[in-house]
């Protein structure tokens, strides 16, 4: 599907300040204790990790952890075919939800339910990079997802546009009860 297709789309990134002060804190010890073992010669405190460990641990946890949450993207996509969302790895590929498998799709206003990809008793599989605000929506058979926005205002003209008008191949209403209209919360 080309991009002009869409009638809204969203690319988000773990770029706060906080995030990252924590993660920096948790992993820098590790490179801090490396250098400075190869630097004087001297292991690092009463029980020293051996070069060859912190090493280890540097390639195949803190730069991995860190390249992870730098170059992590949640997209999500609205078109009249449905809603397109998902993370930029393992494949990058979309997960797609045509219109008719919708029952309910609607902008919520939620209680910090995590980050990255999870899930919870209240919001089915949740996809959030941060804030308050996502797009709950329920398929026909009872699935739920939570996807985080940082542009309600376009979302919700994306998704009244689509109730406004849309008409789906081979049918001659638009399916679902939620609509776009209840933004709950807000």
């Amino acid at each position: 599907m080309e991009e002009n297709k869409y009638l809204f789309g969203e690319k988000q990134q773990f770029r706060q300040i906080w995030l990252w002060a924590l993660l920096l804190a948790a992993v820098l010890p590790i490179p801090g204790v490396l250098i400075y073992q190869l630097i004087t010669g001297q292991p690092a405190g009463d029980n020293p990790a051996p070069v060859t460990v912190l090493v280890i641990l540097m390639l195949f946890v803190v730069l991995p952890l860190l390249l992870g949450f730098y170059y992590a993207k949640l997209t999500m996509r609205i078109s009249r075919e449905g809603i397109f969302f998902g993370w930029n790895f393992p494949s990058g590929a979309l997960n797609r939800i045509a219109w008719p498998e919708i029952r309910e799709c609607k902008i919520i206003q939620y209680k910090f339910v995590g980050l990255g990809y999870h899930v919870s008793m209240r919001y089915g599989t949740v996809y959030n990079v941060k804030g308050n605000l996502g797009l709950r929506i329920v398929k026909k058979d009872g699935t739920e997802y939570l996807i985080g926005t940082e542009k309600p205002d376009e979302l919700q003209a994306a998704l009244t546009e689509y109730y406004a008008g849309a008409i789906l191949p081979g049918q001659a209403a638009v399916s679902g009860t939620g609509g776009a209209g209840g933004r709950k919360g807000i």
